[in-house]
């Protein structure tokens, strides 16, 4: 259909439907709760899988989230309460105080390495220390396993050291594996160094809290 007039034609014709391609990026808000679900566990196994491979790209960097680091902590505060016995259940560290000494270590890390003049944003920085904690979470659960199953000994102890001082070292390089390339060549060591710190002081509680006995 048009209108004409003695000067112009205009058409009134027109297409209300929409194209395809504007269809195809409609984002996740229509999409249902279970496949929200999915595709975040999903994600969230794929930063682990960088985690314990780091080369293998910057996925924890680029699509970074705070789910992750929050169920981990989860899993290492819970099993560090239960690691005590009854008898015991006085000497466990609590869940506040864990939950104090995590996030403010995380927090204190990831501020000091943004200061330093880092690439990255507070948010990747807490998304890398979160999930790079995930080795030292490991030999907290098969510590426990451990003293569940054997008795005290030199040679257990020596045992649980070593376990714990690998999952520490591999936390340390994952972490540094993200962290150090985003930092000035010259800061690099005043990014590391409170890293350690705090990681160690993860492996120290790590360490106590599964022995037969406190220190």
């Amino acid at each position: 259909m048009a209108y004409t007039n003695a000067s112009e034609t205009v058409s009134l014709e027109g297409d209300i439907q929409i194209h395809p391609s504007k269809t195809a990026n409609k984002g996740t808000i229509d999409e249902s709760i279970k496949e929200t679900i999915v595709r975040d566990v999903r994600s969230v196994c794929r930063k682990v899988t960088h985690v314990i491979f780091p080369r293998r790209g910057h996925e924890l960097l680029n699509d970074w989230d705070l789910w992750g680091p929050f169920f981990i902590f989860i899993v290492l505060a819970l099993v560090l309460q239960l690691s005590h016995g009854q008898k015991e259940d006085a000497g466990a560290p609590q869940f506040a105080q864990v939950f104090t000494v995590f996030w403010f270590g995380v927090i204190a890390v990831s501020l000091n390495t943004k200061l330093l003049g880092g690439n990255l944003s507070i948010c990747q920085t807490v998304c890398v220390l979160g999930y790079c904690i995930l080795p030292l979470v490991t030999c907290l659960v098969i510590n426990v396993v451990i003293k569940l199953l054997t008795s005290a000994g030199t040679w257990i102890l020596l045992i649980r050291l070593a376990i714990v001082f690998t999952g520490l070292s591999y936390s340390l390089f994952s972490a540094a594996t993200f962290l150090a390339p985003s930092s000035k060549p010259t800061r690099v060591a005043l990014v590391v160094y409170p890293l350690c710190l705090f990681y160690f002081f993860i492996g120290w509680l790590v360490f106590v809290n599964t022995g037969p006995s406190r220190i």
